[in-house]
């Protein structure tokens, strides 16, 4: 009986990280950005899209503690994250304060993609070699790095 075997190549088998920061999912929510699909739209092949767990508590903090608007927004990217099931990276091994630092260091390591709508982070991103996505004209992303 001869079987179907589907081999893997090198292009199939990598998948490309890409880690969203908390900036990039409340801007995407505010402007009704389908982000997971314009992400897989942006970037070839396999991808994990994860946030860390840094990312998760930020939310929480904002959907609590913030204005109206803002916590609609976080319980909104809490519950898409959730509905999505969008991986969690633990980052309580690094010992890092800021979360944008626990991303950059996770993405250096795991060689992914920072999807951020932070300037300055973005700034820093592309100084150590990590690629970003960012939203461009509150509706496209765009791939740099």
């Amino acid at each position: 009986m001869k079987r179907n075997v589907k081999k893997l190549n090198k292009s199939t088998k990598e998948q490309k990280v890409v880690i969203l920061d908390t900036d990039f999912l409340m801007h995407s929510i505010d402007n009704k950005l389908n982000f997971i699909e314009e992400i897989r739209n942006l970037i070839e092949g396999p991808i994990r899209i994860c946030v860390v767990k840094s990312t998760l508590k930020e939310l929480q903090k904002i959907s609590r503690n913030k204005s109206w608007k803002y916590s609609r927004t976080a319980r909104l990217v809490l519950d898409l994250l959730k509905a999505e099931k969008i991986e969690v990276l633990d980052d309580d091994f690094i010992n890092e304060k800021s979360t944008d630092k626990k991303i950059a260091i996770l993405a250096k390591k795991m060689s992914g993609i920072v999807a951020t709508d932070d300037k300055e982070f973005r700034r820093k991103l592309l100084k150590e070699d990590i690629g970003v996505i960012f939203i461009r004209q509150k509706k496209k992303l765009i791939l740099v790095g």
